[in-house]
């Protein structure tokens, strides 16, 4: 697993990065799988639990959006499934915790408002467990 750091080094570009919103493009629909297509059909307007969740939003295959050109990452980092990371929950430079950091965006979102949309990889960071009770449900 990736610390962290490395997680958001490699989804931001590294040294290549071109200052994307998203890992290889600032286009949700060409790197990622999110609320909006990764189900049956396309979905437009704000978002809205009960539509989304009778989309039947699914997870999709590796290697089925544009990769992260700037270093060659062929996966979503931005979408999809989140990621679990090295490092504890909780303050930075903790050493030991209870729960790991989990990163990127998912395909199937909760009622909280950490995926509302498309996820920015940097700016996200939560726990599963902090998911888990906010959702009151598993992913």
């Amino acid at each position: 697993m990736p610390t962290e750091l490395e997680w958001e080094y490699a989804a931001d570009g590294g040294q290549a990065s071109k200052g994307y919103t998203y890992s290889g493009s600032n286009n949700a629909d060409e790197v990622e799988w999110y609320w909006k297509n990764a189900g049956d059909k396309y979905l437009s307007g704000d978002w809205n639990w009960l539509i989304i969740e009778s989309n039947n939003n699914k997870t999709k295959s590796i290697d089925t959006r544009k990769p992260n050109d700037e270093l060659g990452i062929y996966y979503d980092m931005s979408g999809n499934v989140r990621e679990w990371c090295w490092d504890w929950y909780g303050d930075l430079d903790s050493e030991s915790g209870f729960y790991r950091v989990v990163k990127g965006g998912g395909q199937r979102p909760s009622r909280t408002l950490f995926f509302v949309l498309g996820c920015r990889c940097s700016i996200y960071r939560a726990s599963l467990i902090l998911y888990f009770l906010l959702t009151k449900r598993g992913i």
